[in-house]
């Protein structure tokens, strides 16, 4: 759960779930962002002509030291 309180990018930590479908504890069945209320906030897609509106994906990872 997470609150938008201004407009421009956020960021989601998914360390936890990503680590449990690694584990084989959790199926992965992707992730999706849903709207509790219409306070306004919206998500643009993929094909928004704005092109900085439109949502990526930013994977950050550390190796395993070997």
């Amino acid at each position: 759960t997470f609150t938008c309180k201004e407009l421009g990018e956020l960021s989601i930590d998914l360390l936890v779930p990503v680590k449990a479908w690694l584990a084989g504890s959790h199926e992965n069945h992707g992730i999706y962002l849903r709207q509790e209320t219409t306070d306004g906030s919206d998500y643009a897609t993929s094909e928004a002509k704005d092109t900085s509106t439109r949502p990526k994906l930013v994977i950050v990872y550390t190796l395993p030291v070997k």
